[in-house]
Parts: C-alpha cells; sequence; structure tokens
C-alpha cells in the first residue's frame, strides 16, 4: 500500500476505528503490552499508532515517569490521539511514514507496530529504521496478522486481488526471518486467535 493510500484509508476510518474494532484492540493490546514489558524508565515509539489508544493504556500501567513516542501517517488519526493524550505532558505526537523516520539513531528503548505490519510497503526497509533508532538491545515489539492457517493464506490472496490498500500477511516463521535479517534476535513469539483472526505477537531485540 502506498503513503498515499495508507493516509487516504485510514483519515477516512479515523471517527470510528475505536468503537469498529474495539474487542480486537483490547486483545491485541494486551499481547502488545504482554511482550513490551513498559518500565518507568522506557522511551518508548509507538509506530503507526493511530488513535493513540495503546499509548493511553500504556501510561495507565506505569505512569508519567517514561517517554512516549506516536507516529502515524494519517492526520485524521493523530487528532484524535491528541485530543486523548493532551493531558500526558511526556507524549509526544509526529505525522510520519514508518519507510522515513525522522527520529534520531539509538534513541528509544523499545519500538512497538501494532496491527500494521501488513500495509509496510517495503518491511525490511522499516525493519531497518526500527533498528537504527533502538538503542543497543532495545526491544522491538510486533503485534500483527499471521498467514500460518489455510483460511488466512487465502484470506491475504483474496485481499491482495480486491483491496488496493492491502500488502501482505506474513506467517510467523516469515515474519521471524524478516526480522533477524535487520539484525534483531527474537526473543518470544506467540501465536494467538480473536475469533477468525490469527495473529502473531514477537519480541525481538537489537543486536550490534
Amino acid at each position: 500500500m502506498s503513503t498515499n493510500r495508507s493516509k487516504e484509508k485510514y483519515d477516512s476510518l479515523a471517527r470510528y476505528y475505536d468503537q469498529r474494532w474495539e474487542r480486537y484492540l483490547e486483545v491485541t493490546h494486551k499481547v502488545a503490552i504482554d511482550l513490551l514489558e513498559p518500565k518507568g524508565n522506557d522511551i518508548i515509539l509507538d509506530a503507526s499508532g493511530g488513535t493513540g489508544l495503546l499509548i493511553e493504556r500504556i501510561i495507565s500501567t506505569i505512569g508519567d515517569e517514561g517517554k512516549f513516542y506516536l507516529c502515524d501517517i494519517s492526520k485524521e488519526m493523530l487528532d484524535i490521539a491528541e485530543n486523548r493524550l493532551i493531558k500526558f505532558r511526556n507524549v509526544y505526537l509526529s505525522q510520519q511514514d514508518v519507510h522515513h523516520l525522522d527520529f534520531d539513531d539509538s534513541y528509544f528503548s523499545k519500538v512497538l507496530s501494532a496491527s500494521s505490519f501488513h500495509y509496510y510497503t517495503e518491511p525490511y526497509e522499516v525493519l531497518c529504521n526500527f533498528h537504527r533508532i533502538l538503542k543497543h538491545e532495545g526491544a522491538l515489539i510486533i503485534v500483527d496478522w499471521c498467514s500460518n492457517s489455510l483460511h488466512f493464506k487465502l484470506f491475504n490472496i483474496l485481499l491482495r486481488l480486491l483491496s488496493k490498500y492491502h500488502v501482505n500477511i506474513y506467517s510467523s516463521n516469515e515474519l521471524k526471518s524478516l526480522i533477524e535479517k535487520a539484525n534483531f534476535v527474537v526473543e518470544k513469539i506467540i501465536n494467538f486467535k480473536h475469533g477468525l483472526w490469527n495473529l502473531v505477537g514477537i519480541r525481538a531485540i537489537k543486536q550490534r
């Protein structure tokens, strides 16, 4: 999916996104937070962080000691995130494409991508960006759709044919290989389900 198409899609979804996907977000955010293991002194980036709901949930667990950054390509999603998170002085929002992140090298202790990786047109490039901005032994957490099952492989093919927004759903092994290629060591993989949705959560550590 091109950057412009991604922006177009999520600008149109922004107003009802959290309500439409409420239960799905509860399930995937719980896994993401468990893998993230947030601590008070963390500097965390929520990449493609949308409406800020996940950051709000993280802050509720550890308070305002750390720093939280959220970037997203959609201005409409960021407007909702700003309204949601304006009361927190340690949250910073920016409109950015994950393929071209404007952050300093080795700045973040943790980077999180939740339910977005299947939209990235250049996934290896994105992972290299995440590697660049993470501190040594910083953690990368990815939670996303997963094509381990036959029905999700078929769903992936169907979406590629019918949706101008869709790029690719990866199996857990494919995602693991991509992450390792970008010089991460995969520490943990969780395969889980929500209804018919096959999902994967991965925690990886930056090496060199």
